[in-house]
């Protein structure tokens, strides 16, 4: 499955690279970045940056205490690596865990974790 934003930020997916896309539920914020968490949910980053996740019921939620992130990736770990606003990296054990700044790791606007958390 390959999951994309759209034009009008809203969550999409494909089944297979040539399949059409499809809307994947009915996301409430417009969508800036996304994370597919290890248990398959998805970490949504809306674009006024506040983050959402999408329970596996289908349903959409707001991840309270959340710091504002603008993208974010899942290590093989489970750990949530994001890029803050003032371009550092955060790690995050857990959506429940506070976020630990990581020293000396400015200035970068993106990430995305090799090998992916979804890779056995």
């Amino acid at each position: 499955m390959i999951l994309g934003i759209g034009p009008d930020n809203t969550l999409l997916m494909r089944r297979t690279v040539q399949a059409p896309w499809e809307k994947l539920g009915s996301w409430p914020p417009a969508l800036a970045a996304m994370t597919v968490l290890r248990n398959g949910v998805i970490l949504g980053i809306g674009k006024d940056t506040t983050r959402w996740k999408q329970e596996l019921s289908g349903t959409y939620k707001q991840i309270p205490l959340s710091q504002a992130v603008k993208g974010a990736a899942t290590l093989k770990d489970g750990t949530l690596v994001a890029v803050g606003l003032e371009n550092a990296l955060w790690t995050r054990a857990t959506l429940s865990s506070a976020w630990v700044q990581v020293p000396h790791s400015a200035p970068v606007v993106s990430v995305a974790a090799y090998p992916v958390a979804c890779d056995p």
